[in-house]
């Protein structure tokens, strides 16, 4: 079973980037905002003694986090089950992915995507989806931005020229329609 976690955001917040650990600048490269991020990917089988005996076996795949953040989430989880033993946890799990996961990382106001160019550290279970700020960053901004217009499309919009509200869609359409 897959389950694709949301995470709660706040309203804002800043993406930034650092060099290869490698290097001596260590610098930050750049930072931009967002209000969302994809999501963390979390996928489970369950063995024959679940949940009596044994927890589910998974895998947490993050795009934009790097493979050792997503192990401390791996042994959060491991917590998690310990703590309730015996007794179903996938949803414990994927409450506490969604809901605090990013205070959990220290990241509740700006992420650090990178390092880049380290090898792979950590639990096996931890799956990252970084590859380089070249491609990490565009492919953030690109969700963003493609959620944020979901976003509008699907809610009540107010026309700050009647101000009536109409649905995201509808304005959207009505804008695509006069420009053409």
């Amino acid at each position: 079973m897959q389950i694709h976690i949301y995470i709660d955001t706040p309203e804002q917040l800043t993406v930034s980037t650092t060099q290869n650990i490698d290097t001596d600048t260590n610098s930050s490269e750049g930072s931009f905002d967002v209000k969302y991020i994809p999501p963390i990917i979390l996928t489970c089988v369950l063995p024959e003694s679940y949940p009596t005996h044994l927890p589910p076996y998974f895998i947490i795949s993050v795009q934009w986090l790097n493979a050792s953040r997503i192990s401390s989430l791996c042994s959060m989880l491991d917590s998690i089950w310990e703590e309730q033993y015996g007794k179903e946890v996938i949803y414990s799990w994927a409450e506490w992915l969604h809901t605090s996961a990013i205070s959990f990382l220290g990241f509740d106001k700006e992420i650090v995507l990178g390092p880049y160019g380290v090898t792979r550290q950590g639990d096996q279970r931890a799956l990252s989806g970084c590859v380089s700020a070249d491609v990490d960053v565009p492919s953030l901004k690109i969700y963003d931005e493609e959620k944020r217009l979901e976003n509008f499309v699907n809610t009540l919009q107010e026309c700050c020229i009647c101000f009536g509200e109409f649905a995201g869609n509808f304005i959207l359409n009505y804008i695509m329609l006069n420009t053409a």
